[in-house]
């Protein structure tokens, strides 16, 4: 994919039992990459700095997907995991595995708390994402 910037990795860990889920980050998620070098441009004049903003392409997060599926032991250890903590929330990590197989785009931003959050949905919400969503250790919150 063409002009995806990485300009650094996740903090942290970027899956939960390998299914992709970037705890403390906002993800937005774009038709193309062109719109998601838009979004970390205004991420950027949000004051978020290089290695806290981060533009993937599918194939980074279809890369996650299948080598959790490829452990079929870390799929039920996930299945318990998804009931636990989310409860009928599973298809809410589910479309971004969609929006990865429809070739889409995905920014992140590192927010840890509320204000950096805020900021970074203020950001990204202008540039019409198709999905905008915070991760937290145990809660998805759709941000659009």
């Amino acid at each position: 994919m063409a002009n995806i910037r990485m300009p650094g990795a996740l903090r942290g860990d970027e899956s939960s039992f390998g299914v992709f889920y970037p705890k403390d980050y906002v993800l937005a998620v774009f038709n193309d990459s062109a719109s998601g070098e838009r979004a970390a441009a205004a991420l950027e004049v949000a004051g978020f700095l290089d290695h806290d903003a981060l533009v993937l392409g599918s194939d980074e997060v279809l890369g996650w997907h299948h080598a959790f599926h490829a452990d079929t032991g870390l799929v039920d250890r996930f299945k318990r995991f998804m009931a636990t903590h989310f409860g009928g929330r599973a298809e809410t990590l589910a479309d971004v595995v969609d929006h990865a197989h429809a070739g889409h785009t995905f920014v992140l931003a590192y927010a840890p708390d509320a204000k950096a959050t805020e900021r970074a949905a203020t950001a990204l919400r202008p540039t019409h994402p198709r999905l905008l969503r915070k991760f937290d250790a145990v809660s998805i919150a759709d941000l659009g």
